[in-house]
């Protein structure tokens, strides 16, 4: 059947068709949605394949025959597109365990998850992260921010201030030390979760590992026990990852030397040597049922076909690694470090030892201090199910431990005069550097026009509101009136970036001719602007930054 008759075919019985392929599909991993419609990125009118629609996409080599989607289903070719996160568009933000934190220093990190200290709710990192840049000050209270924002500015939505200081973090073991982590304590009417995306609510705090935990063979296939997961809120090379332990506090019991695990980078930063940790090695996802034979054959394509894992990247540290029990979500260890296994191999071949064929197909390792050396470091507790809304200044709330959420926090009000004073003011700045004026005069030919077609075009209101875009309206018009409120680069698990990435092609497909053409001319510059900014007011600056990059 040609392409043609399949539409005529599926369209004379669609609400059947579509309910079939989507049975056929959603079992399979990561798959959110099925929709029947024009290829991404093209121009057609008329629907030619089925839009499979995904959390995440992976590679083939990590999944079974049965749990790929087909490239053709009863007569159409498939399109896997990931999709945006589908959350409620109202209400305010609300933090939760693995977000990105920075104090406004150059480099970042993840919040691990949330405790309790007292009567109070923290979050809980690294210290190398709280107090990043920050090392000389004994107690710098320093202010956190979710997540990492502009480049011109930083700053962005504060959610706690750093109680102790960096040496309270490290817990010295001769001239090495045993720790890294530190807590902040939430701001006021900070809205908080220890909901781990694509995990689960963090259910409390484990033991320290024993060496059940540690395979033998790291190209076996791991049992739910000895499979570790963590979840990156990276942008780039994000998302769900699993590993296994292949060290405990130091014990020689596998192939990795005992450590200390430290890189000749680390000198120069100050940086003491690491013991008594716990190394993780990224190992493939795992598949329900999967056997012996089929994971070794997985594996083995995995790594013909020229494969890397890794389980940590520049950027993850402070997150937490939990248990993979059934029922459970129990933080096992705070990422500290990711470590090179380059240097581990070279460790191994300096010592006359053979190294693993495993350790050839792996990137990097996670290394990860014990949860419960954390935990009696900093005094606190993980309570199963934390999540609620941090008590205001003043106010006398007790810290709930709930998995329900907390009534939502008056808007702050919006004055629309001086909003318009404020876009007077940027036009003018605009209009004093080259390109300037002609942003501002597009903007103002097709803002009405673009209005028209998120209100009246179902899909592209849909995508709209998918992507968090009235709430990232509601930061841009309180951020006018308040230079000093940073936008979000995400809200609710949604993007920026998706945001950016997704609106265009369908204002491209539904939009005047005029429109659709000052989109391919312009669209990848202002995507290119709108992404290195938090704050309108950074607008006029980051321009000229960019212009100067390119000339």
């Amino acid at each position: 059947m040609s392409a043609r008759g399949a539409i005529d075919a599926i369209r004379s019985a669609r609400p059947s068709m579509i309910a079939r392929v989507r049975t056929l599909l959603r079992s399979r991993p990561n798959v959110i949605d099925v929709g029947l419609g024009c290829r991404e990125g093209t121009q057609c009118r008329d629907p030619q394949v089925w839009r499979v629609y995904v959390s995440r996409k992976v590679p083939a080599t990590q999944l079974a025959a049965y749990e790929l989607v087909p490239d053709r289903l009863f007569g159409l070719h498939t399109d896997v597109i990931v999709a945006c996160r589908g959350l409620p568009a109202a209400g305010p933000t609300t933090y939760t365990a693995s977000a990105e934190i920075t104090n406004i220093a150059k480099d970042g990190g993840s919040l691990g998850c949330f405790a309790q200290k007292g009567s109070d709710v923290v979050l809980l990192s690294a210290a190398h992260v709280v107090f990043a840049s920050n090392s000389s000050q004994s107690n710098p209270n320093l202010a956190i921010y979710s997540p990492n924002y502009s480049i011109c500015c930083g700053g962005g939505e504060k959610i706690a201030v750093s109680q102790g200081s960096w040496s309270d973090g490290f817990r010295a073991a001769g001239s090495a030390y045993d720790t890294d982590c530190a807590i902040a304590k939430l701001a006021g009417s900070v809205q908080y979760s220890n909901q781990l995306p694509q995990i689960g609510m963090i259910t409390g705090a484990a033991p320290t590992p024993s060496a059940a935990m540690v395979p033998t063979d790291w190209t076996t296939m791991p049992t739910d026990q000895q499979l570790v997961r963590m979840y990156s809120s990276l942008s780039t090379g994000g998302g769900l990852r699993y590993g296994s332990i292949a060290l405990i506090n130091g014990s020689s019991s596998s192939p990795l030397s005992p450590g200390p695990f430290q890189d000749p980078s680390d000198a120069a930063k100050d940086i003491r040597t690491s013991i008594n940790q716990l190394v993780v090695i990224p190992r493939l996802p795992p598949i329900a049922n999967e056997t012996q034979a089929a994971y070794t054959a997985r594996y083995s394509l995995f790594a013909s076909s020229g494969g890397v894992l890794t389980f940590a990247l520049p950027g993850d540290s402070g997150s937490v690694v939990v248990d993979n029990q059934s029922g459970t979500v129990s933080v096992i260890g705070l990422l500290i470090r990711e470590y090179s296994a380059a240097a581990i191999r070279a460790n191994l071949t300096s010592q006359g030892t053979p190294i693993p064929d495993a350790l050839q197909v792996i990137q990097n390792v996670g290394i990860v201090t014990p949860i419960s050396n954390v935990l009696s470091q900093m005094q606190i507790t993980i309570p199963s199910g934390l999540a609620g809304t941090a008590p205001a200044a003043g106010a006398v709330v007790a810290v709930r431990s709930s998995r329900r959420g907390a009534s939502p926090q008056p808007a702050p009000v919006f004055d629309p005069d001086a909003a318009r004073a404020t876009i007077e003011q940027l036009w003018g700045r605009l209009a004093e550097r080259r390109h300037g004026a002609l942003i501002t005069a597009k903007f103002e030919e097709h803002r009405r026009e673009a209005g028209r077609l998120v209100n009246a075009v179902r899909r592209v209101s849909a995508t709209w509101i998918r992507c968090q875009g009235p709430a990232f309206m509601r930061h841009v018009l309180r951020n006018l009136g308040d230079p000093s409120h940073r936008i979000p680069r995400v809200i609710n698990g949604a993007s920026f970036a998706d945001l950016l990435r997704q609106m265009p092609p369908l204002l491209q497909r539904y939009g005047s001719v005029r429109l659709r053409r000052d989109l391919r001319r312009l669209g990848p510059f202002g995507i290119k602007l709108l992404t290195r900014v938090n704050s309108v007011h950074d607008v006029p600056e980051v321009l000229t930054l960019i212009r100067r990059e390119r000339s």
